[in-house]
């Protein structure tokens, strides 16, 4: 019996993501063009001037490595042998010579290639705690037309009969959002839409392609809400109600916030396949950074819940953690990065599945 994906991933990605464009004219469609992801294993004297110096031809680019990756680097200024890292690259980037012939050059010629970032982040990403509060509000305008690409890696393992399969996640995909009307009260007409979704790696069961499964919104039309400027939803338009507060699954709360203030947020999934299940979401408003030229708020969150699905006779746990930057300016998530693990006990056979998977969903500038 084939594995099937049985309760959403959206009960853990807690928010699509908003990034501004300029509207298109109706009918048109901008092709998609999705960015290159290239891996690096960290030699000896590598740092992230010389590794943006050699991927972004700019060793002031740095921030994009440090940003990409913070689940693995702490301090910009201290990588490791042996540590990947991740970089989005222009699809057409071609190297042009080997990594490893490029530093032994430039090593003689640029000495400040040498040089690990050290204080600058203090300067260029980080900014100084802001006395007083913050109000988390969203400012959509009519017609405007907001694009994230998303990138999903991760592994599933299942137990078929007397084996242990393994499935292995690698895909991506671009979502849409757009401001179709803001009404006299003040609520947004929105509609969301997964533009596409493809696998990168090996062929993977059509359950895992489903984007609802994932918490994204499904393709076509779409789902169309009503919302306010805190996403709290008003009205659902088109399509699944339970979906639509998956895909919005966090509201900005009414009061104002400062630094290292924290507010939870706790809503029911519903499934055909599970019972009803609570999940728990904990927000802690971490720090002012700047993240894509502008400035943000970063907000921390991690995600707890468990149910069961009576039919099979499984319980599960799902636990997970991630951070979201918020601009400032328009209150839009441009930013987000979730990291979930969820286990599948099966009582009747004894076995588990494991779905570990990493979701990063990033604006496009």
């Amino acid at each position: 019996m084939q594995w099937r994906w049985p309760i959403p991933l959206s009960a853990l990605l807690v928010l699509f993501v908003f990034t501004s464009l300029e509207a298109q004219a109706p009918g048109s469609q901008s092709e998609v063009n999705l960015p290159l992801e290239a891996l690096h294993q960290v030699q000896a004297k590598d740092n992230l001037h010389l590794l943006a110096a050699y991927y972004y031809g700019d060793a002031r680019q740095w921030v994009r490595i440090f940003e990409t990756n913070r689940n693995a680097i702490q301090d910009p200024s201290v990588i490791h042998p042996g540590q990947v890292l991740r970089f989005f690259l222009s699809p057409d980037w071609t190297p042009a010579e080997p990594y490893n012939q490029w530093k032994s050059r430039v090593w003689r010629v640029f000495p400040f290639l040498r040089v690990p970032p050290s204080q600058v982040l203090e300067q260029t990403s980080a900014l100084p705690p802001q006395n007083g509060l913050f109000t988390l509000r969203y400012h959509g305008t009519k017609g405007l037309v907001q694009q994230a690409d998303v990138a999903v890696r991760g592994n599933v393992m299942y137990r078929e009969g007397a084996k242990t399969r393994e499935h292995s996640l690698a895909l991506v995909g671009l979502l849409e959002s757009r401001v179709n009307d803001i009404t006299p009260e003040g609520y947004f007409d929105v509609t969301l839409r997964t533009v596409d979704l493809r696998s990168q790696g090996p062929p993977v069961p059509p359950a895992l392609l489903d984007p609802a499964s994932l918490g994204l919104p499904p393709m076509g039309e779409g789902i169309r809400v009503r919302i306010d400027n805190r996403f709290q939803i008003i009205k659902v338009l088109h399509g699944d109600p339970q979906l639509a507060a998956e895909v919005l699954a966090v509201t900005y709360p009414e009061r104002a916030l400062s630094i290292g203030d924290s507010w939870e947020e706790t809503y029911t999934v519903r499934t055909n396949a599970a019972s009803p299940f609570l999940v728990k979401t904990a927000f802690v408003l971490k720090s002012r950074e700047r993240f894509q030229d502008q400035e943000v708020v970063r907000v921390d969150y991690k995600v707890q819940g468990k149910g069961e699905i009576p039919e099979r006779k499984v319980a599960f746990t799902h636990r997970g953690s991630g951070i979201m930057y918020i601009s400032r300016a328009s209150g839009s998530p441009i930013y987000q990065n979730a990291n979930v693990i969820m286990e599948f006990d099966n009582s009747a056979t004894g076995a588990t599945d494991t779905v570990t998977v990493s979701i990063q969903i990033t604006n496009r500038p």
